[in-house]
């Protein structure tokens, strides 16, 4: 069985838990075993990026750093607004390492 971290995002435990529920038993069909991230935040998606740019990053970037700590090569994020997030902050992240300091020292991790 092959363990995946998973960020479910904020409506996957709530108004989407039909999805969750769906997601997780086709993935038990092909042995993969989802491991929820400790205390995931959002990711932003919702208003985030319209009023704060390096909030838009720092998210979804602890989210992205929650998985890394927990060496997971993998992660995720079944939500397509959840997984763009995490996406745009990892290819920001990656291009810029200033950036990449300074998100760090904001989210901690």
């Amino acid at each position: 069985m092959m363990d995946v971290g998973y960020y479910p995002g904020c409506a996957l435990h709530g108004s989407s838990n039909d999805y969750e529920a769906s997601v997780r038993a086709s993935l038990k069909a092909l042995d993969v075993n989802l491991q929820e991230l400790d205390d995931w935040i959002c990711c932003g998606a919702t208003a985030a990026h319209s009023i704060n740019h390096k909030l838009s990053v720092a998210l979804p970037a602890r989210n992205l750093a929650l998985s890394e700590q927990r060496g997971f090569e993998q992660m995720l994020a079944p939500c397509p607004m959840c997984s763009m997030e995490l996406i745009k902050a990892g290819q920001a992240l990656a291009a810029d390492p200033e950036l990449r300091k300074e998100i760090s020292g904001i989210v901690e991790l």
